[in-house]
């Protein structure tokens, strides 16, 4: 790094530390920090950002205060490697580095790189995306350290591991301190945290952690087994303790459609400590697909409507994965994030579990370039309404043709493609209709 690029960094991370510093300031001072960030603003849609957060601190927002929450609560170390590895490594020069290869390549990298370390699990909850896979594969620590070390040069630098339960994978914590520049998030029930393990987060600073729930108790621990939802709301408020930045996720189905999301549900998750929450929809994928337990299409309308009752009035950051993903222009698979499996195979995402590549022969810029990723990349028709573009269940019969054209393979039985594929049509076509319905 030359001089002039270390004086910026530097006037750049000093003004972030300075902007966390006044959070909790008057709303006009929050809006003069707003307005000098918009003069110096590298992206259009950055500015954009910026803006809205300039409407929600003169409408006094609850999103506001959930970003006020969520850096209360953060340690010293955790407020470190968030300026340093999401703000600085993820956003600003992660963006410049994405860009480079963008200009090189006609398509810029993930921002996101989701891994699977194993399919290995010490729960068993039923309709799991994961379930049915190869129960015993995992990626060894060479294949995952070289692999995020080549994604974080080109600019992928936000590292989120999912399973299988992460915390089974004795490597993970090698991984950690291997790359301390990356921001990690591990998707993880809480059964493996206990307070030695809660002690290395804080001291790290640069891990946050999700804990999965199914809503309350009574939904958590009839999926995932008697006693989990206590142990996980337990485990959340120690890691808040700690000032280890933690969130909640939670998959919503028919089961738990009448609590999951809800204002006692979010209550429950900010006492708890929570200060960012993850939502997904139930998926008809992997080999042991439950679909009778999808939403119908009215009852995602009807989801998609409480959480943005919610979003209005609770001081909690959350994404949904069923109906937010236009904030970044439709489906993100293959595009913001991709998904690698416990045994490299390279996936569009979690969902999507069809792979041509695999990071054990190939690079990860390599695989980035496969056709069946440029054609996911580039179909018009995916991109057609950037709010209906899941390829699971808004453009099943496009994603089954790619798959069909570069002969994909799957680690998890090829359900998608026979016995599911009836189902997630008519569900696609259900959906159109009623969403043509409520536009008349």
């Amino acid at each position: 790094m030359g001089l002039a690029a270390a004086v910026k960094r530097a006037a750049t991370r000093a003004t972030v530390n300075q902007v966390l510093g006044l959070l909790d300031s008057s709303d006009a001072n929050l809006l003069r920090i707003v307005r000098a960030i918009k003069m110096v603003s590298p992206l259009d849609w950055y500015d954009k950002g910026l803006a809205k957060i300039e409407d929600y601190i003169e409408q006094g927002h609850p999103g506001i205060e959930a970003v006020r929450r969520a850096v209360r609560v953060m340690s010293k170390a955790t407020r470190r490697k968030f300026v340093e590895n999401f703000v600085m490594n993820v956003m600003i020069e992660g963006h410049h580095r994405r860009f480079e290869f963008y200009e090189k390549e006609g398509f810029g990298p993930p921002t996101t790189l989701l891994v699977s370390p194993t399919t290995v699990c010490n729960l068993k909850c039923y309709g799991c995306y994961a379930e049915g896979h190869d129960v015993h594969s995992t990626l060894d620590f060479e294949a995952l350290d070289r692999m995020i070390g080549e994604a974080k040069a080109v600019g992928t630098s936000w590292v989120q591991f999912v399973g299988g339960e992460p915390f089974l994978v004795k490597d993970l914590w090698r991984i950690f301190e291997s790359h301390p520049d990356v921001s990690f998030n591990v998707f993880t029930n809480a059964t493996l945290l206990g307070d030695r393990e809660i002690d290395r987060l804080a001291e790290m600073g640069h891990v946050a952690i999700s804990v999965s729930v199914e809503g309350l108790q009574m939904h958590t621990d009839e999926r995932r087994g008697r006693g989990i939802y206590a142990l996980a709301t337990g485990t959340i408020r120690k890691l808040a303790a700690k000032g280890v930045s933690t969130a909640f996720s939670a998959t919503y189905s028919r089961a738990n459609f009448e609590s999951v999301g809800t204002g006692p549900f979010f209550d429950a998750m900010m006492d708890a400590g929570c200060v960012f929450g993850w939502f997904f929809p139930l998926m008809p994928v992997g080999s042991c697909a439950v679909p009778q337990l999808m939403l119908t299409p009215y009852q995602k309308l009807q989801f998609k409507d409480r959480l943005a009752e919610m979003r209005a009035t609770k001081p909690m950051l959350f994404f949904d994965f069923g109906h937010d993903e236009w904030l970044a222009g439709g489906c993100m698979a293959a595009r913001k994030l991709i998904h690698v499996n416990s045994q490299g195979g390279v996936e569009p995402c979690m969902f999507t579990q069809y792979a041509v590549d695999n990071v054990k022969g190939k690079s990860f810029s390599e695989v980035l370039k496969s056709k069946f990723f440029g054609k996911l990349r580039e179909d018009e028709r995916i991109r057609k309404d950037p709010r209906k573009t899941c390829l699971v269940t808004d453009v099943p019969e496009v994603f089954r043709e790619i798959v069909h054209e570069e002969g994909a393979s799957t680690q998890s039985g090829d359900t998608l493609m026979t016995a599911m594929a009836p189902v997630v049509d008519a569900f696609a076509r259900s959906d159109k209709e009623l969403h043509r319905a409520e536009k008349k």
